[in-house]
């Protein structure tokens, strides 16, 4: 029968990839937020994605870790006190870092 031949050859199809679970990213991360939630909440977020990470409060304690350690990628809130995720990215590139720079806001205005 057509149908049964059919349903055969899809089970013995491999699950779609969409399904598997994601290889682990293995990228040392530094993420740096004020909101302590948001702070765990995006560290609990990037492991799970397979990523070591760092935390910083700000800028000031960021851009202090980035001069001491190496970091495969910085994921910045943008609107922080001291030294806001703008200023983070600008004073990197002044130290001749080339890091990449993810910069992310709750804040939906311009």
């Amino acid at each position: 029968n057509a149908l049964a031949s059919v349903q055969r050859q899809r089970a013995a199809q491999p699950e779609p990839a969409r399904l598997a679970p994601p290889m682990p990213l293995g990228l040392r991360v530094l993420a740096v937020e004020d909101n302590p939630i948001n702070r765990v909440t995006l560290a609990e977020q990037l492991r799970t994605l397979g990523c070591e990470v760092e935390l910083a409060q700000d800028g000031v304690e960021a851009l202090q870790r980035c001069r001491d350690q190496c970091f495969d990628l910085v994921v910045t809130d943008i609107n922080m006190p001291r030294m806001d995720g703008h200023a983070l990215a600008r004073q990197l590139r002044d130290d001749g870092s080339l890091v990449p720079v993810i910069g992310a806001t709750a804040n939906a205005t311009a």
